[in-house]
């Protein structure tokens, strides 16, 4: 067995064999809440800075995201970033990179071979799966990150639409549709919504908004081509009928699931509700009806003087009147931009919102504290949604292994893409792959961490250990360069 001495930096590491210890207890940052970079000043050119680059993992591209401010009382769970490049260079289809970080703003996945927009934590067949819209089609991957399903639209109809997809209790995917058959060459319109089996592909609910809302409800020109009518967020109120949300009408609709009618419309020219002081809005994502019957959202703002802000309304459906019962205001100096953006609720009453093209996202207390506070480091990204969830990953692949020749030692560098479970990593090292034996145990510490040692070896290898020090997975094993 080899042994070493301990030296500086990785000192919480133990040598020989390891022995059953308690998790190291994470300290919390706190930070002053700092101004994001203006959104004229982000670059839509390809940045070589901001993006992380791994030693066990170089064919990762993963946006880099430093966080501003975390302190007690966030909700719990891991952050999904659905990360956006600007970059001139890429096509839709390469501008996304879904990735799951955790509360330090440190990479737990992102993958290697896909690129997606939209990425969100949902819930098929009773099991938390992850889905995105890719290539006019939507994912949906398991917790070991492989792909069960891919939804697309039925009946003879085009390309998914990217701006949403809900997995229903029914096991159903509500999907927007591009007007384009063809694609995304139609500047992102969406004015049919699908409700599609997963498991078979068959069409229960098809509802076509340009026989419903007329270019008189739109706030801008009609072409005669539909573009008017963009649809950019699904949910479902608690009666199981949609929620959708109009872009250029600026209205909120709800629409029966069975039938297609339009029960109401909430804000617009049409509004069936009379919107008091500070409610109106426009410009807005990702409208949820939430359990207490409020109507959350992200406004952009009506025009560029308006401030974007997260947005919850109390609507009273027998007055027919809507006022506002909180609203959070960007934290930063100037106007994030008039697209993107989102807005979660979670169990605990926080609230989390996606800052859109500013490339941030603040959560806030229940009564507006801002609780924590990050954003992307390069200044090409943006964020379409940001949400926290809990979520745990055991991929099928083994952990990734890297050595590196330092002085008369070597360092040793282990990850393990998406797994969440892993608490410790364990060197294993030797002259032959035949002859490894346990050189030291060292906590897990980032996406991936460099472990030295002391004496230098030809092989190497590692184990992913969870907090009881049971073994979850073993890399290959690898040469010292």
């Amino acid at each position: 067995m080899i042994r070493e001495i301990l030296g500086a930096g990785p000192s919480r590491c133990r040598y020989g064999t390891a022995k059953k210890r308690s998790a190291v207890a994470a300290l919390a940052v706190v930070a002053v809440l700092v101004p994001a970079s203006p959104v004229a000043a982000r670059s839509t050119e390809c940045d070589a800075t901001g993006w992380h680059r791994f030693v066990t993992r170089p064919d990762l591209r993963v946006p880099d995201v430093a966080v501003h401010t975390s302190r007690a009382g966030t909700a719990a769970g891991y952050l999904f970033l659905s990360s956006l490049s600007r970059c001139r260079s890429l096509t839709t289809d390469e501008k996304g990179f879904p990735e799951i970080v955790d509360a330090n703003g440190q990479p737990v996945w992102a993958p290697s071979h896909h690129h997606g927009i939209d990425f969100q934590p949902q819930t098929y067949r009773g099991h938390p799966v992850l889905t995105w819209w890719e290539g006019g089609a939507w994912t949906i991957m398991d917790g070991s990150y492989q792909v069960i399903a891919r939804v697309r639209p039925g009946n003879g109809l085009g390309a998914a639409n990217i701006h949403d997809m809900v997995i229903t209790p029914q096991n159903t995917a509500l999907i927007l549709i591009y007007k384009d058959p063809q694609g995304p060459g139609d500047g992102f319109a969406a004015n049919t919504i699908q409700e599609v089996d997963i498991g078979t592909g068959r069409v229960l609910f098809q509802w076509n908004g340009l026989d419903h809302i007329g270019p008189s409800e739109s706030y801008i020109p009609d072409t005669g081509h539909g573009e008017y009518l963009l649809i950019n967020s699904l949910s479902l109120d608690g009666d199981g009928n949609i929620i959708a949300s109009v872009l250029y009408t600026r209205t909120i609709y709800k629409i029966d699931r069975r039938t297609g009618r339009i029960i109401w419309r909430l804000g617009g020219k049409k509004s069936d509700f009379t919107m008091r002081r500070g409610a109106s809005f426009g410009g807005q994502h990702d409208a949820v009806r939430q359990p207490d019957g409020t109507i959350t959202m992200y406004d952009n703002g009506s025009t560029p003087a308006d401030a974007a802000r997260g947005l919850q309304l109390s609507l009273d459906l027998k007055s027919k009147a809507a006022w506002v019962v909180r609203s959070y205001p960007y934290p930063g100096a100037g106007w994030p931009d008039a697209a993107l953006g989102s807005m979660q609720v979670s169990p605990i009453g926080s609230v989390l919102i996606s800052w859109a093209r500013s490339g941030r996202f603040t959560e806030y207390s229940k009564s507006g504290e801002p609780l924590f506070d990050a954003s992307y480091v390069g200044r090409e990204m943006e964020a379409y949604r940001v949400l926290r969830a809990p979520w745990r990953g055991m991929p099928v692949e083994p952990p990734a292994v890297a050595g590196r020749a330092a002085g008369q030692g070597m360092t040793v560098y282990a990850s393990w893409n998406g797994a969440t479970e892993v608490a410790t990593w364990r060197v294993l090292a030797g002259a032959a792959p035949g002859s490894l034996s346990v050189v030291r145990d060292c906590p897990k510490s980032g996406f991936e961490t460099a472990i030295p040692v002391k004496q230098r070896t030809k092989y190497v290898a590692v184990q992913g250990l969870d907090r009881a020090g049971t073994v979850l997975g073993t890399s290959r094993i690898g040469e010292i360069r």
